[in-house]
């Protein structure tokens, strides 16, 4: 539940709680909904950085308006597709806080599709969570 206080110079009470959706009546008389409050939408994805062959990916906690290379709120850690091991094969290496990671989603920040694939491959994220898409059902009507 988001709430939101409300200050005028001229209220007899400091302060009046108010939540999102609630009907009041403000300093002039006239009757007001809350229908919207300042919210910020925080998505957990990848920010692509590295050159052309070699790419990496930072884990990072972003305002989801922004853009991808954008400056995040968090880094959370680091996921490269195409590490050079030392026996010569290509292998996949991912180092990050599971514990960072763990409090943005508790907070409701959104991963991408991306994110939650390495998310359920590091069993930080069940298989079952919210966050993956849901089966769609198959018309068999001709």
């Amino acid at each position: 539940m988001i709430s939101l206080a409300i200050f005028t110079s001229n209220m007899k009470v400091p302060s009046v709680r108010i939540l999102l959706g609630d009907v009041f009546e403000d300093a002039l008389g006239s009757v007001r909904t809350i229908l919207t409050a300042n919210t910020m939408v925080v998505r957990i994805r990848l920010a692509m950085h590295g050159p052309r062959n070699n790419k990496f990916f930072h884990i990072v906690a972003m305002n989801a308006k922004q853009a991808r290379d954008a400056k995040p709120i968090e880094t959370l850690g680091i996921y490269k597709p195409s590490a050079d091991h030392p026996d010569g094969q290509k292998t996949k290496t991912v180092e990050w806080s599971a514990q960072r990671i763990k409090y943005w989603l508790g907070v409701g920040a959104i991963p991408s599709s991306s994110a939650v694939k390495l998310f359920t491959q590091g069993k930080i994220l069940p298989p079952d969570s919210k966050f993956h898409p849901k089966a769609r059902k198959v018309s068999t009507s001709v």
